[in-house]
């Protein structure tokens, strides 16, 4: 089990909760039969906070992230990121559509340098042959009045 398949697992644990918010205690013990460890439940935790997906409420005051009296609820964000992808791991596996837009990314990088190269040599080409001219129109006004 990788970390993506973790992450999901105690995201769905936490949408399955969701009108219950569980403390760390119980989500340990329902994740008990996985090869979640305790420190990566924490991080898996922080990482859901961090990105917004749950919020964590505490009863009787301030205390610790992780300590029994604090709950974690998922929020909105939450719901609709599980309800919508059902997690971080069949969001990160790229679809074909991903692997085309890349390509076409790539694509139009190589348009837009070739693109930008060709402008320079344009300029580059009217700047000479300006100057050509100038000195072509130079040389005849000074044959016509010697």
């Amino acid at each position: 089990m990788d970390l993506l398949d973790k992450i999901d697992l105690v995201l769905t644990c936490l949408y399955q909760e969701s009108k219950n918010p569980p403390t760390i205690t119980f989500l340990q013990e329902k994740l008990r039969n996985t090869e979640i460890t305790q420190e990566e439940l924490k991080d898996c935790l922080q990482k859901l906070h961090k990105d917004g997906f749950i919020q964590y409420e505490f009863e009787g005051g301030f205390v610790a992230f992780y300590h029994d009296f604090a709950r974690f609820r998922i929020s909105f964000e939450g719901k609709f990121f599980y309800e919508t992808s059902r997690g971080y791991k069949k969001t990160a596996i790229s679809s074909p559509e991903d692997g085309r837009m890349e390509a076409l990314e790539l694509s139009q990088r190589r348009q837009a340098s070739a693109l930008q190269l060709l402008t320079t040599w344009i300029a580059v080409g009217t700047i000479l042959g300006g100057t050509a001219s100038l000195c072509v129109a130079v040389y005849y006004l000074r044959q016509l009045f010697q």
